[in-house]
């Protein structure tokens, strides 16, 4: 039977994490409550009870060192054994399976059922959804950590809140991405026990130390098809990240300046929005559009990336590209890595200059070659496998 002693906290954790990410940024609403018909909620809860009844009467034994909570993570998964992981997700993580022959178990119902509950106050669906969870793992799964995409938002803080605290069980959040420091909102891995984090510096910002928390870096590879610069530059679109979007506006309006510095140069400049832009607005505004997976551009060759402090500039400075920072006298913020060029928005006129001398001086230098994921995910999960051990002695 589940604990039912701190059954709402994912619940308020969840609001709190919206009502702080809304009011902090205009790109993200309050969803929309999901209409449900009494048929519907009838028919999912008994649903639910079918399914915890089917879990009692055929138990299964699925013995698997590493469960993932949906195939986001594909460039890891793929480099493990596959007949040791699981992945616990939707429908697009069923074909990910499908594709790869690795074990896949349905839990479409948590979100719905987490929505009930916190829509509908339908606290009914939302136990039972947490107790077909319960002895899915602990029962039916032999496995000592559970590695999730996000550990803030539905279905990660339902494993956190089941799992972190037990002896047997690590719930581990790997990072894909920087933070912004706002001091309203909890950032991601917050709420597990432990993390694979891309940089140092985000220890602190989550609140773990090096005792449970490992170095891991991007979480993905690249394979450069030559170790030559390219002359494409690529503008990295900010998004729409504050209620004030003259913020936004005015980084338009630089990069229009930057596009009409290279006109007739033999680089090729294009413009790479932010998933929260509207690319219409975009198109209107420049004519060369990005919009490459990030993946396949980064593996596509060594380019010049402009921005201010988004992720890519550093993934693009992890994979050696050539990365250029604005400091901009209208914008305020931390860049929480080091940049081959920084240039202040007053000097935009001077980058074309900065650019070519910076290739000039350094030519096309050696790559600096990264550990692949699997090593250092591998080196990640020795470290984990010590903090499993101190924390049981403990």
């Amino acid at each position: 039977m589940v604990n039912l002693k701190n059954l709402k906290d994912p619940i308020i954790a969840y609001k709190t994490y919206l009502d702080a990410l809304c009011s902090y940024t205009a790109s993200v609403e309050q969803p929309e409550k999901p209409n449900k018909s009494k048929v519907g909620i009838l028919i999912f809860e008994s649903f639910l009870k079918l399914h915890i009844i089917f879990q009692h009467t055929f138990k299964r034994n699925i013995n698997k060192k590493y469960i993932f909570v949906n195939a986001r993570y594909d460039d890891i998964i793929l480099s493990l054994d596959r007949k040791d992981v699981v992945i616990l997700g939707g429908v697009s993580d069923l074909f990910f399976c499908l594709r790869n022959r690795i074990k896949f178990i349905w839990i479409g119902y948590l979100t719905r059922g987490f929505d009930m509950y916190f829509y509908h106050d339908r606290c009914k669906s939302y136990i039972d959804v947490l107790t077909i969870l319960s002895n899915l793992v602990k029962k039916n799964i032999c496995c000592e950590s559970i590695f999730l995409w996000e550990d803030n938002i539905k279905v990660g803080l339902v494993f956190s809140y089941l799992f972190k605290e037990s002896k047997d069980i690590n719930i581990v959040s790997i990072q894909h991405g920087l933070f912004v420091p706002n001091e309203k909102i909890k950032y991601p891995g917050s709420n597990s026990n432990y993390n694979f984090v891309i940089k140092n510096s985000q220890k602190k910002l989550i609140g773990c130390n090096d005792e449970n928390s490992c170095v891991i870096g991007l979480t993905y590879d690249i394979n450069h098809k030559v170790d030559l610069f390219f002359k494409n530059v690529y503008l990295v679109g900010v998004g729409r990240i504050g209620r004030n979007d003259t913020n936004y506006l005015y980084s338009i309006y630089l990069y229009s300046k930057i596009m009409d510095i290279f006109e007739g140069s033999e680089y090729k400049v294009f413009y790479r929005p932010h998933h929260t832009e509207d690319i219409n607005f975009c198109r209107s505004m420049f004519h060369n559009i990005d919009t490459t997976p990030k993946k396949d551009l980064l593996s596509g060759g060594r380019y010049i990336y402009i921005g201010f402090e988004s992720t890519l500039l550093y993934e693009a400075k992890f994979f050696n590209n050539l990365t250029v920072g604005i400091d901009s006298n209208e914008r305020a913020f931390i860049r929480d890595f080091e940049l081959d060029i920084v240039i202040n928005e007053k000097d935009i006129g001077l980058i074309f200059d900065r650019i070519k001398g910076y290739i000039d001086d350094s030519g096309n230098k050696e790559s600096v070659h990264q550990p692949d994921m699997r090593t250092r995910f591998i080196k990640c999960m020795e470290r984990l496998e010590y903090y499993s051990q101190n924390k049981n002695k403990g």
